[in-house]
């Protein structure tokens, strides 16, 4: 493991300010084999209270732990509870073998003012509920965006990272008599870019296609594991120099 981490020490400043520190220590956290996204999520004190990791499915969940940990002890000088880390799984292909750890749609609700709609959406995960908004004023295909705009905010919000993903394009499609909505995610890590495509069936409204197309790009490739029975009795985040969490 030492091997795995000693080179991604250099360029980290003891004496930065804390926030510009996070920043740093997300990018080592980057820089551990296999994760493609990590997020300091703090508390109302400034410090630490969950690490948010998006990695890749090719190196098993305990030896990215393993190595994000060391990084935190042994390079920085912080102590955290592996229970503080909260990781989504990227596969390479569709997984649609399993509906573990898949983000569902929950509710969809709207509200307009003149030419100005707000858009809410919730979803459910690993016995989680998190909600999106987005506002926008209408136009052509602008209420799709909206819908996918609130849907991907609340996955951010369950990722603890609302920038990884982004919308590219959504677009109603026919399939002979269907039609369906598209979807084209694109999925920012410290690598660069890769795009996660997805697809929904217009049973009753676009609006609620339009969230599930958005859900089926991210439940396509990404698994989100659950801690949950991990983190019963956890009491605290120890964060050794930049601040604790407080319970």
């Amino acid at each position: 493991m030492a091997n795995s981490i000693s080179h991604i020490t250099h360029g980290l400043s003891p004496r930065a300010p804390k926030a510009t520190r996070f920043r740093e220590i997300e990018r080592l956290l980057g820089c551990v084999r296999g994760v493609m996204s990590a997020r300091l999520n703090l508390n109302s004190h400034g410090g630490v209270e969950e690490v948010s990791l998006v990695a890749r499915d090719n190196r098993a969940q305990g030896e990215v732990l393993e190595d994000v940990l060391a990084v935190f002890q042994t390079q920085l000088g912080i102590e955290i509870e592996p229970a503080a880390v909260k990781m989504a799984l990227v596969y390479q292909d569709d997984q649609p073998e399993s509906s573990s750890g898949r983000l569902r749609l929950e509710r969809i609700t709207g509200r307009q003012t003149g030419e100005m709609l707000r858009v809410a959406v919730q979803i459910s995960g690993g016995g989680q509920i998190h909600f999106g908004w987005a506002e926008g004023r209408l136009g052509q295909n602008a209420n799709l965006r909206l819908v996918s705009g609130a849907a991907l905010q609340a996955i951010g919000n369950h990722l603890g990272n609302v920038d990884v993903f982004a919308l590219e394009k959504i677009v109603p499609v026919d399939f002979g008599d269907r039609r369906a909505i598209a979807v084209s995610l694109a999925f920012r890590d410290f690598g660069g870019e890769e795009f996660f495509d997805g697809l929904s069936t217009i049973t009753t409204f676009e609006a609620e296609a339009a969230a599930r197309a958005t859900l089926d790009a991210v439940n396509r490739r990404v698994r989100f594991v659950d801690y949950t029975r991990t983190r019963r009795g956890v009491r605290s985040t120890r964060v050794k120099g930049l601040g604790a969490k407080a319970v």
